[in-house]
């Protein structure tokens, strides 16, 4: 999880602490800065696979990257991107599995690729106008004073002319909606590779756990894999006694006492760390989950955790925030109903956008503010084709049925029906 800048503005010295200043937070452990005839590239790393410093730079390319690449068979993630790059032109992030961003600069042929994964799970922003400019944040744009600063498509890459600023634009995943599938082996299967693959680090890491399904189907993959972990919850809007019941499970579990004061305290760590909220319809820092979360966070993050696994993307997609008969929150697409035929409704609103733009927004600018990565095994691509490749019968049959499958296969404690989260 790191940090980036792009820019063909002319950029003074002195400017680079302001524009740099929250970009700073998600990449502490080194800063790297390039100007030549292309523009100024500056990248903050947070060391997590391996030693190598960015911006990467050769002969052919200068590339940036946020986030983690998983099927990385070079263990060069900057090399790997470089020879997808070389073997597949424009749609070379099709080849990516991953949580990422990234900016290819193409010195030979005088292009930029701007790319993200199919979910845009780490945020950024992008503005063309006499200039090009691309940042994780949209803070040092405007302080740039870029105009039409625009958030960056999901699930695409751009393509940009450097001579002329032409620009087009080729989708990374293409989803199939066939519903075909009556078993959850496969989804089961694969949420274990999901989850396997975001594990495979010798870093510490934590988890937000609730009472609700999410987070206990996380929760009870670590557990039967005997993967060190710390659970942290605030347990106040929680199912006490399926908490308790989890906690008999789990090694390093830890109930975070939350009052007035701790409130206070963590807003004022969000105004003091995070990126502002730029979404006129949302404000990231006014929800309700935003100061627990900064607490959980920060509290991992004194306990040595460098990676958070969230449950974010499963309302969204498996869930559609409707449980029948019990709960319609007004984040519900489709009451919870998926239909005979997938591609009357596919891709719903929050299946890229909505709630799913709104949340990850929330979890990348808290929990990057403190230095951690996050990592998301419900928005791995090959995972959410098999949901949407199973049955409209077993997709209907119960609330986030493939989870509960799963909690039950595990023996691991839930209670049917129930959503819960953090919130005060």
């Amino acid at each position: 999880m790191c940090s980036f800048l792009y820019t063909t503005k002319n950029v003074a010295e002195d400017d680079i602490p302001i524009l740099n200043k929250l970009l700073q937070h998600r990449g502490p452990d080194d800063t790297k800065l390039i100007y030549n005839e292309f523009g100024t590239f500056i990248h903050n790393r947070l060391k997590i696979t391996n030693d190598i410093q960015q911006p990467y730079e050769n002969s052919d390319c200068i590339i940036m990257l946020n986030g983690e690449i998983y099927n990385d068979c070079l263990n060069n993630e900057l090399l790997f991107i470089e020879t997808l790059y070389k073997e597949h032109g424009d749609t070379f992030a099709s080849y990516l599995d991953g949580e990422f961003s990234i900016v290819i600069l193409d010195k030979n042929n005088r292009k930029l690729l701007i790319a993200v994964d199919t979910f845009k799970t780490k945020p950024l922003w992008y503005s063309l106008d006499e200039s090009i400019n691309v940042a994780t944040y949209k803070s040092p744009l405007i302080d740039l004073n870029c105009k039409n600063i625009l958030p960056f498509p999901p699930n695409s890459t751009i393509i940009i002319n450097l001579k002329n600023k032409t620009q087009f634009a080729v989708t990374v995943t293409k989803f199939n909606t066939k519903q075909f599938k009556n078993s959850f082996d496969d989804w089961i299967n694969t949420f274990n590779e999901s989850l396997k693959k975001r594990t495979n680090t010798d870093k510490k890491i934590g988890i937000g756990l609730s009472s609700g399904y999410d987070s206990g189907c996380i929760a009870a993959f670590l557990v039967k894999n005997n993967i060190n972990f710390n659970a942290y919850t605030v347990s106040k809007k929680e199912n006490i006694n399926i908490l308790q019941e989890r906690k008999k499970l789990i090694k390093n579990f830890f109930d975070i006492p939350f009052t007035v004061n701790s409130e206070h305290m963590q807003m004022a760590l969000i105004h003091n760390l995070c990126e502002l909220s730029h979404d006129s319809e949302y404000n990231y820092i006014s929800d309700k989950s935003s100061a627990p979360l900064m607490k959980i966070g920060h509290t991992a993050k004194k306990d040595g955790c460098k990676i958070f696994l969230s449950g974010t993307g499963c309302d969204e997609i498996i869930g559609d925030y409707y449980i029948p008969g019990q709960f319609l929150d007004v984040n519900s697409c489709f009451f919870g109903k998926y239909p005979k035929n997938l591609k009357d409704i596919f891709p719903w609103k929050n299946f890229f956008n909505g709630t799913m733009r709104k949340y990850l927004t929330k979890d990348e600018y808290i929990i990057g503010s403190l230095g951690l990565e996050a990592r998301y095994p419900f928005l791995d691509k090959k995972l959410v084709q098999e949901f949407l490749n199973l049955s409209v019968k077993l997709k209907n049959i119960n609330y986030k049925s493939p989870l509960r499958e799963y909690l039950i296969q595990s023996k691991f404690p839930f209670s049917e029906g129930e959503k819960r989260g953090f919130s005060v």
